[in-house]
């Protein structure tokens, strides 16, 4: 089946990798929360620039925005 050192090791390797799991889950959570946010609303806010900026183009662009 499994070499026997590595099937030895095999309990504390679980052991090691269920703790920082459990303490990174905590984290984990709000750290993935912060980025779907963050990533959202970067999303957004560079299409309405986007639309804002084709807007002024199509207007006339009396006003230059370089942002």
């Amino acid at each position: 089946m499994l070499p026997h050192p590595i099937y030895e090791s095999l309990p504390y390797l679980y052991l090691g990798f269920a703790s920082i799991s459990s303490v990174a889950s905590d984290l984990n959570g709000f750290v993935l929360a912060c980025a779907a946010i963050l990533t959202g609303s970067s999303a957004m806010i560079i299409r309405m620039r986007r639309a804002y900026r084709r807007e002024m183009r199509q207007a006339g662009g009396t006003r230059h925005i370089y942002r």
